[in-house]
Formats: structure tokens, C-alpha cells, sequence
């Protein structure tokens, strides 16, 4: 079946978050599967549907550095996207990957994004978690790259893959993030409300592609490629 990509360019978070809940209220009418990369007007975080980001970011703070906040149609945690790629894959219900099951719909889209990373880097050998982590701090299960999930993509013993779903009898919305670097730990600081123990869960996890921009802008850029033809296969 034949993949219809798009990209969105830059825009506010909530923006995004917007087209992506749109998607999700019209995958009845969705032929195609659909993968979507979008990038970030300002610096931006994204929240769970059901997460009130009051509980866990200094808002006073958020606003200090310009952070742009949206919520997001799916469920899970904060995610900084700060050094990252963000894309979208929207399956109808009649393509063959759609499942029931939300791990399998997990597992179909994270075996592309490892393929498309050992095909970046060919010395790496990336795999899905394949249980839960346990974490001793309360506060990291609500941050994406705090505390790794079952079927996040990890490399090195650290979290470069991460998701959330959300499924209807019509289709399922996956939006998912590739981290690239650690976020700016002054930026970090500053917007946490448990910033010491998040910070060190956020290192202790987050894998470093790179430190510097220009690295980060052509890993990115290949990256995409990469999940285009992996997703084009499937």
C-alpha cells in the first residue's frame, strides 16, 4: 500500500497537535497511511492528553524562556522538542498493520524507525525495550526521555525512540519523536519544577547523536529520508 508523506514545515505546537487530532477525527476517510514530519515554530513541549503541565513545569518559567506548549490528541507524558525529529503515522483501520493490540501498533512503527537508524549509522545496533523500566523517582515517569517504555526504541542502553498512541475502531495516531541531543540544561532548569532528579533521569537516558547544530541539522535530514523509505516498504 502506498504511503502518502507530508511535510509540514514549521509551526506552533499547538498547531501540530491540531492537524494531528484532525487527522485522527477523519482516518474513516483515510485511504493511505499517512507519515508527517513537522518542525517547531519556537522552542516547544508537547503533553498528554491528560496531563495538566501546571503539576509538573514552572509555567512562570515556560513562559521566561518562550517554551510553546501544546496537548497533545494522544496520551503520555512531556516531551522537549528541542533537539529532536517529530513525525506522525496515521494508519486507517484498513491497512494490515492496524491491530487491536496498541503494543503491536507500537512494534510496527518503532521496527521501522530502528531500520531506519542502523541504516544511518551501520555500527550502531539499535533494538525495542522489550519491558518496563523501573524508576525510582515519581516525577520521571511523566517525562518521555526521563523513562523508557516497552517497545521505545534504545540504543546503548539509552532512550532514542519514544512514543504515544492513540487508537479508535477507525485507525490509530502515532506521534513519535527521535532524540538527537540532550535539551538545554539551562532552559531545563529553568521550566522544571524537579529539576535536579528529572535532569539526571533526562542524562542517565537521552542519547547524544551530537552536540553541535550543523551535525544535528544533516542527521536530521537523513534521517527523514530514511523513514520514507523504510515506511514505503511496509
Amino acid at each position: 500500500m502506498d504511503w502518502q508523506i507530508i511535510e509540514s514545515g514549521k509551526a506552533s505546537a499547538q498547531t501540530h497537535m491540531d492537524i494531528d487530532s484532525r487527522y485522527l477525527q477523519t482516518i474513516s476517510d483515510t485511504l493511505q497511511p499517512i507519515l508527517r514530519f513537522y518542525e517547531w515554530a519556537h522552542p516547544s513541549a508537547t503533553y498528554g492528553y491528560f496531563i495538566k503541565p501546571a503539576n509538573f513545569l514552572d509555567l512562570e518559567g515556560v513562559n521566561h524562556v518562550g517554551l510553546d506548549l501544546g496537548r497533545r490528541p494522544t496520551g503520555g507524558g512531556i516531551v522537549f522538542h528541542l533537539t529532536d525529529v517529530a513525525f506522525s503515522v496515521i494508519i486507517p483501520a484498513t491497512h494490515p498493520a492496524y491491530s487491536l493490540n496498541t503494543l503491536e501498533n507500537y512494534a510496527f512503527v518503532n521496527r521501522h524507525v530502528v531500520q531506519a537508524l542502523k541504516k544511518l549509522h551501520q555500527n550502531i545496533q539499535p533494538t525495542l525495550l522489550d519491558q518496563e523500566t523501573r524508576i525510582s523517582d515519581s516525577m520521571s515517569q511523566h517525562f518521555c526521555m526521563a523513562k523508557p517504555t516497552i517497545y521505545d526504541v534504545m540504543l546503548e542502553g539509552k532512550k532514542v525512540g519514544g512514543a504515544a498512541q492513540r487508537r479508535t475502531r477507525d485507525g490509530f495516531l502515532h506521534q513519535g519523536t527521535i532524540s538527537l541531543a540532550m535539551p538545554d540544561e539551562k532552559l531545563l532548569s529553568r521550566v522544571l519544577k524537579s529539576s535536579a532528579s528529572l535532569m539526571d533521569a533526562m542524562k542517565n537516558y537521552t542519547y547524544v547523536w551530537s552536540e553541535q547544530e550543523a551535525d544535528l541539522r544533516a542527521v536530521r535530514s537523513r534521517l527523514r529520508e530514511l523513514l520514507c523509505q523504510e515506511f514505503s516498504q511496509s
